[in-house]
């Protein structure tokens, strides 16, 4: 049997970042003040929004995705389209394996055992008597996303714990992404019938100190309660953070040839920013380039025209064309070999083999729970100078 409820309200405490404000209660507390603008929503939003809702509507009335063309001003591409099939035929096999379940889909859960304003909408609930499942879809495919000790899953799975009741079953919280880089769509974390109360108390403590700190943040220092970390990703407050500025701050007075290890070790430590540094320097160089051209002085800078590339009007074809009629071909346009991905289609991998090289790949820095092995090469080189 399907149940369908429409969200019609949002929670302060929004599990989707229950990673972030369990950790900083001001990624909370600092937007309430009116200092800091809303994030428009991305391209990527827009369709993960506009993917929920196909799911939604096919659970609720059956509806084929290949119905839709656009939902909400979002062009529904095919990629799309396949993806969310995908979805819904991994959560079709997750009913399968019920018995009898009853189907909540885009279903309020509140979280009472921590706080009546810890609530949101679970994507897909199944009340089976074989099991309690919370299914959450993801449709992104820039960060693969975990299962297992997942706060928004965890919100989830207490809420659904207090509406449908605690009976001798597990309770199985999943992600489905369809698009995961690792190939692996569904994420199980499975919590059996005799560890249910150890980890609802477990949970239920965290969530709690979490919201204390939240509402003890409006009565305390602000400064206090700002904590920078890998959470600060998707932080609207990070453009006027206190902690990420300070950290900022901290590596702008660095001296280049400083031998301190602790000197060292704060910008190693501070690499985990570099997306939230990036983001807040080019929001202060578009602030500034605005005051500037409102006639306002940027401290030791002034506004100049930067430089302007030509390019051809209105394409190269119609350029060409025009050339045809009084040159030879020769004396306009240049032959260029082919990649070596059409190439090898061509004469095969033996030949590009053969001749072809490539170069060393740059070595880069990616978050541990990336699947790309570790290369050590400690003990080759040891400076101790930082900088240049």
């Amino acid at each position: 049997m399907l149940n369908y409820q429409k969200m019609t309200r949002h929670s302060k405490l929004s599990p989707s970042s229950a990673h972030r404000w369990s950790k900083c209660a001001g990624s909370v507390a600092l937007p309430a003040t009116g200092l800091v603008a809303p994030r428009p929503p991305s391209q990527a939003a827009q369709e993960g929004t506009a993917a929920h809702y196909m799911i939604q509507k096919y659970y609720e009335d059956e509806t084929d995705p290949y119905q839709w063309t656009a939902i909400d001003g979002v062009k529904i591409e095919k990629w799309l389209i396949e993806t969310v099939k995908t979805g819904i035929g991994e959560i079709d096999q997750i009913i399968d394996q019920c018995e009898d379940p009853d189907i909540y889909c885009e279903y309020i859960v509140t979280a009472k055992q921590v706080s009546k304003e810890l609530y949101g909408t679970a994507d897909i609930i199944l009340d089976d008597p074989s099991a309690l499942w919370v299914i959450d879809y993801k449709n992104g495919v820039g960060v693969e996303v975990e299962a297992k000790n997942n706060y928004q899953l965890a919100i989830y799975g207490l809420g659904a714990l207090n509406e449908f009741g605690r009976e001798s079953r597990p309770l199985n919280l999943a992600i489905v992404q369809p698009r995961a880089r690792s190939k692996k769509t569904v994420k199980v974390w499975t919590i059996a019938a005799k560890d249910l109360a150890k980890w609802e108390a477990k949970w239920v403590k965290l969530f709690r100190e979490a919201v204390a700190r939240v509402d003890y943040f409006y009565a305390a220092t602000p400064s206090l309660q700002y904590y920078a970390g890998d959470w600060c990703r998707w932080c609207d407050s990070q453009l006027v953070c206190p902690e990420i500025l300070k950290e900022m701050l901290h590596t702008a007075v660095l001296e280049k040839g400083t031998k301190s290890e602790e000197i060292a070790k704060r910008i190693r430590d501070l690499y985990q920013y570099k997306d939230v540094i990036i983001e807040n320097l080019k929001w202060i160089e578009a602030f500034c380039i605005d005051e500037a051209k409102h006639g306002r002085k940027v401290s030791g800078h002034k506004l100049v025209a930067g430089i302007s590339r030509r390019s051809w009007y209105p394409g190269p074809e119609q350029v060409m064309s025009k050339l045809a009629k009084k040159f030879d071909e020769s004396e306009y346009c240049e032959k260029k070999l082919k990649s070596l991905s059409t190439i090898e289609k061509l004469a095969g991998e033996k030949f590009v083999n053969a001749n072809s090289t490539k170069k060393d790949p740059k070595l880069i820095l990616v978050p541990d729970s990336d699947k790309r092995p570790e290369i050590n090469e400690a003990g080759k080189e040891d400076f101790e100078v930082i900088g240049c």
